[in-house]
Formats: C-alpha cells, sequence, structure tokens
C-alpha cells in the first residue's frame, strides 16, 4: 500500500477518525436516570464516543448494570396458595414433569443505576414466540409426551 502511494507521488497522511473520550460526567448522569435500560452502545451513540469511553466514565460515577426482574403475572398470594398445597403432597410418589422450552423473546437484563441502589422492573411472562415439549416419567417410564407451538400473548 505504501510502495503504490509512493509512485503515485501522494505522501500525504491520512486523517484518523477519532471519537472524543471525554463525557459530561453531568449530562451522562441525567441521561442514565431517565434511561436506566439502555445499551451501552446506545449511550455511545448518543454521546458520539467510543464504548470503552462509556465504560469507563459510569465506572467513575459509579453506575452498575444490574437489574433485579419479577414477572407481572406472578402474585405473591398465588405462590403461598402453591407452597402450601405442595407442602400437603409431599408423601405421594414423586412424578417428574420436565418442560424444554425454546424463546423468542428479547428483552434488556441490565439496568444503570449508582452503587448500592437496585432498579426493578416487571417483565412479561408471556409475550413471545415459545415452542415447548413436556415429558411426564413415573418409575422410569414416560407416560405423556407434549409439543406445543404458538406465540402467546
Amino acid at each position: 500500500m505504501g510502495k503504490e502511494r509512493r509512485e503515485q507521488r501522494n505522501l500525504e497522511r491520512k486523517k484518523r477518525v477519532v471519537k472524543k473520550r471525554k463525557i459530561p460526567l453531568e449530562e451522562l448522569k441525567a441521561f442514565v436516570e431517565a434511561h436506566p435500560d439502555a445499551f451501552l452502545r446506545e449511550i455511545a451513540t448518543r454521546f458520539d464516543c467510543a464504548l470503552p469511553s462509556v465504560w469507563a466514565v459510569l465506572k467513575q460515577i459509579k453506575v452498575i448494570l444490574k437489574k433485579t426482574t419479577s414477572f407481572r403475572e406472578q402474585k405473591p398470594e398465588k405462590v403461598s396458595e402453591f407452597l402450601d398445597i405442595l407442602d400437603n403432597l409431599k408423601d405421594l410418589p414423586v412424578l417428574y414433569i420436565d418442560e424444554t422450552g425454546i424463546d423468542r423473546y428479547l428483552y434488556r437484563p441490565y439496568a444503570g443505576t449508582p452503587r448500592g441502589e437496585k432498579v426493578y422492573e416487571k417483565i412479561s411472562g408471556r409475550r413471545f414466540e415459545r415452542i415447548n415439549e413436556v415429558e411426564q416419567k413415573l418409575n422410569g417410564s414416560f407416560l405423556i409426551r407434549y409439543i406445543d407451538s404458538q406465540i402467546r400473548e
């Protein structure tokens, strides 16, 4: 490449495109508070900088990328009722039920927050396309095999 450029008499240096490395801390804090589940690449695009710069500044202002999720459909009363019923059935023979499923669903597993604080989000347990295979096994033999493929809302 250099030889060809010398033969053409074009020895000028190419301009390097360097993205800025300094990010205004207060603007970044405000952006993270407004959009806690933004991906690093979205923050980098917003501030026109590189991903490592965003990561370093988030670390500097002590923002961690963790999120605690629970399901919207989950109700504590039903969970405690189920656990009570399960406790009453512990003397019966064990029936193994195995469900294997493939989900086509995307959600944001991380969110930015200052260290020591938590971000909570309710996620849907039903809005995805899922292929399920359910099998029951009792005393070493399979009883039922069921395959389900549908879109659930």
